[in-house]
C-alpha cells in the first residue's frame, strides 16, 4: 500500500505487479494490447481471442483502478495494477460489506451445458468457445430468440449437437482439442447432423483461413473483432436459407406428377434413406415412428428435430405423407379400387385415407383415379 500523487492530493492505493520473463511484446503493439480482440501477431497459432486484457483493463478502471505494461523484446513485460483503497473515493451504494460476492456471481452467471427439456417451438444455438466472456457475448445476442446450449470444447460440443441437433452452431476456431474446424468435418460427415448451419468466428482473416474454414463445412466465416448486428444478420441469411430449402421439400411431398410411374427422389441423402425404409415397410399398418426411429438409428429427439428442420413434418405426418405419396404410385400402376390401395400403403381405414388424401393433394382418390384413366385411354 502506499501514496500515489492524484492532482494537488494524494491517495493511499494498493499496487499489485505481474511480472514475467517470457518473450516481451514489441514496442509498437503495447499502446494495443488492451484494445478489445487485438492479438500480438506471434500469438496468433495460440488459442484465445484477444478479450482478456480488454476485460481486466475495463474491470479496473470500474473500480477507479489503472493498469500498466513495460515491455522489452526478450525481456519479459511487467503489468502493474493500481486500485484506491480510500472509502470515500467511491459512492457508497458500490460498497458491500459481509457479503458473499463470488457465490452471488457464480449462481447468477450459469453456463448452461445441457437443456433438460426442449421447447419445441422454439429454435436451439449451440455456442462453441473455450473463453466464458466471448460465449457470453454471443449468448446475450440471440438469448431472446433461442435456447441456448454452451460448450467450452469441440468434443462436448459434438456430443451436444448429436444430442439436440441445434438450429444454428457458433464456433470459435481455436480451441484446446478438437478445433472449431474439426468440429465442422465432424458435424457434416455425420448424416445426424449434416443439415446443421455452422458459422465459425475467429481472429484468422487471411483468405487462406477463410478457405480453410469454409472447405471444413462451415457455411459462413465471420472474422474478429465482429458487430453483434452483423453477426445476427449471418443467422438470419443461414436460418431464411434453410426455411426456403424446407419450403422445397414440402412441395415435393405434395407433388402428384409422376415420371415413369415414380416420384422423384429426395436430393437430401437423410430423406432418401427414412423414405426408402418407410416404403420397405409400406403395408404395415403398425409402422410408425418409433420403428422409424430404430431403422434409422436415431433417438426420438434426433428424428423429431432432424425432420422439423427438413420438412416442417413430425415423424409420424412425414410416414404418413410418404404412404400417401405411394398411394399415387399404386394407382397409376394398378387397377385397384379406393379401399384396396389404402390397405396397400398401410392405412387400415379407407374412409380416413380419402379424407387425408383429399387434404395432402387437393382431390379425392376417386376423382384421381378417374383421371388417371381417362389419361390411359
Amino acid at each position: 500500500i502506499q501514496d500515489i500523487q492524484a492532482g494537488k492530493k494524494k491517495v493511499k492505493s494498493v499496487r499489485i505487479q505481474v511480472l514475467d520473463t517470457g518473450k516481451g511484446i514489441a514496442s509498437e503493439h503495447l499502446n494495443h494490447i488492451f484494445d478489445r480482440f487485438y492479438q500480438v501477431p506471434e500469438s496468433m497459432n495460440r488459442a484465445g481471442t484477444g478479450v482478456g486484457l480488454s476485460l481486466c483493463k475495463e474491470l479496473i478502471e470500474l473500480h477507479l483502478g489503472q493498469i500498466e505494461v513495460n515491455s522489452k523484446l526478450g525481456e519479459g513485460s511487467n503489468f502493474s495494477i493500481t486500485f484506491p483503497v480510500q472509502g470515500s473515493l467511491f459512492d457508497p451504494s458500490w460498497i458491500h460489506q459481509h457479503e458473499n460476492l463470488l457465490e452471488k456471481i457464480v449462481s447468477n452467471n450459469p453456463v448452461v451445458r445441457k437443456l433438460d427439456s426442449i421447447e419445441h417451438e422454439k429454435q436451439i444455438l449451440l455456442i462453441v468457445d473455450d473463453h466464458t466472456e466471448l460465449r457470453k457475448f454471443v449468448a446475450d445476442i440471440f438469448s431472446n430468440r433461442f435456447q441456448i446450449v454452451e460448450s467450452e470444447r469441440g468434443e462436448e460440443a459434438l456430443e451436444l449437437a448429436l444430442k439436440f441437433l441445434p438450429d444454428v452452431v457458433i464456433t470459435d476456431w481455436m480451441m484446446p482439442g478438437m478445433s472449431g474446424i474439426n468440429l465442422c468435418r465432424a458435424l457434416r460427415s455425420n448424416p445426424k447432423t449434416n443439415h446443421i448451419p455452422i458459422i465459425i468466428l475467429t481472429s484468422k482473416s487471411s483468405q487462406d483461413s477463410q478457405i480453410e474454414g469454409m472447405q471444413s463445412g462451415a457455411d459462413d466465416y465471420v472474422s474478429k473483432p465482429f458487430n453483434a448486428d452483423l453477426l445476427e444478420i449471418r443467422v438470419n441469411k443461414l436460418l431464411e436459407a434453410k426455411e426456403r430449402a424446407r419450403k422445397n421439400w414440402q412441395k415435393q411431398l405434395v407433388q402428384k406428377e409422376l415420371t415413369e410411374g415414380k416420384l422423384p427422389e429426395f436430393q437430401d441423402e437423410f430423406l432418401q434413406k427414412a423414405t426408402a425404409f418407410i416404403i420397405e415397410n409400406i403395408a404395415d399398418s403398425n409402422f410408425d415412428v418409433v420403428d422409424l426411429e430404430k431403422g434409422l438409428d436415431m433417438s426420438k429427439m434426433q428424428l423429431y428435430r432432424k425432420l422439423k428442420n427438413l420438412t416442417s413434418l413430425a415423424g409420424n405426418e412425414f410416414i404418413r405423407s410418404i404412404r400417401l405419396q405411394q398411394a399415387l404410385v399404386v394407382i397409376e400402376t394398378t387397377q385397384l379400387n379406393v379401399s384396396e390401395i389404402a390397405y396397400k400403403v398401410g392405412f387400415n381405414d379407407p374412409a380416413y385415407f380419402a379424407r387425408v388424401f383429399k387434404k395432402q393433394f387437393g382431390q379425392s382418390p376417386s376423382n384421381y383415379i378417374q383421371h388417371a384413366k381417362e389419361n390411359i385411354s
